[in-house]
C-alpha cells in the first residue's frame, strides 16, 4: 500500500503498548530488545535510538548520531514552541526528524489518538507527522545515544531512480511535513535548518518548488 499506509495499518494491527517501527532490511544489535524494554519503564511517548550504518552485508561502516555529540541520553519534553526550536537546534541530521524508521519506538495509544492525515500519504513521512503531532500535546521523547540498529546500506528501494531523485524525495517530503505541522516562523526556520545541515545546498536546489 506504500510505506505511509503500511505503517499506519501495522500499528492498527499491533497489540502491544509500544510499537518499534522497523524496516524489513534492518537488524537489531545484540541485546537491543532488552535495552529497549528497560527504557520503556520510563513510559515516554517516543524513543529515538541511533544506528550503525553498514554495507549491504551488514558490515559496520560508521556511526553518525542524530543529535549533536552530547555523549549521553536525554529526555525532551515538548510543552511550547521553544521546546521544538531547542530540539531542532541540537539535531545534526534528518534522523532527528524521524527520517529513519527503524530507530523509532512509539507509544501505541498516543499514535492512535492522532487523526491520520491522508493528504500526506505518498510523501513517505506521514509517520513523522503523527509523531510530531503527538509530541505537540505535551509529549516526551527519550533520545538514546547508543546505536541499537544495524542499517543495511546500498539497499534503498527509494533510490531506484538515482540519488538526486532520492534526495528530492527527502526534501520534498519534509517540506510538506514542515508546512503541515508548524505555523510559527521560529519553529519552521529551525526545522528547515536541520534539512540544510543534512543537505547544505537545500535552499539553492529548487527542489521545493513542487510544494509551494
Amino acid at each position: 500500500m506504500g510505506v505511509d499506509a503500511d505503517l499506519a495499518k501495522a500499528v492498527v494491527l499491533a497489540e502491544g503498548r509500544y510499537c518499534w517501527l522497523m524496516s524489513s532490511d534492518d537488524v537489531l544489535v545484540p541485546h537491543a530488545m532488552e535495552r529497549m524494554l528497560n527504557e520503556l519503564q520510563s513510559e515516554r511517548d517516543v524513543y529515538l535510538c541511533n544506528r550503525i550504518e553498514c554495507d549491504r552485508g551488514l558490515r559496520p561502516v560508521r556511526q553518525r548520531p542524530w543529535l549533536g555529540p552530547t555523549g549521553q541520553d536525554e529526555v525532551f519534553r515538548f510543552a511550547s514552541s521553544s521546546d521544538f526550536v531547542a530540539y531542532f537546534q541540537q539535531a545534526s541530521s534528518l534522523g532527528a526528524l524521524f527520517s529513519y524508521i527503524s530507530s523509532i519506538v512509539v507509544r501505541r495509544d498516543k499514535w492512535m489518538a492522532v487523526t491520520r492525515a491522508e493528504k500526506l500519504d505518498g510523501c513517505h513521512y506521514a509517520h513523522a507527522f503523527r509523531l510530531f503531532s503527538l509530541l505537540r500535546e505535551n509529549g516526551s521523547l527519550k533520545y538514546i545515544q547508543a546505536p541499537l540498529v544495524l542499517c543495511r546500506g546500498d539497499n534503498d528501494s527509494f533510490a531506484d531512480h538515482g540519488m538526486l531523485a532520492r534526495i528530492a524525495l527527502d526534501l520534498d517530503g519534509f517540506e510538506v511535513l514542515a508546512r503541515s505541522l508548524f505555523d510559527e516562523r521560529p519553529v519552521l526556520d529551525a526545522f528547515k535548518a536541520v534539512m540544510r545541515r543534512e543537505h547544505p545546498w537545500y535552499h539553492l536546489s529548487g527542489l521545493r518548488s513542487r510544494t509551494r
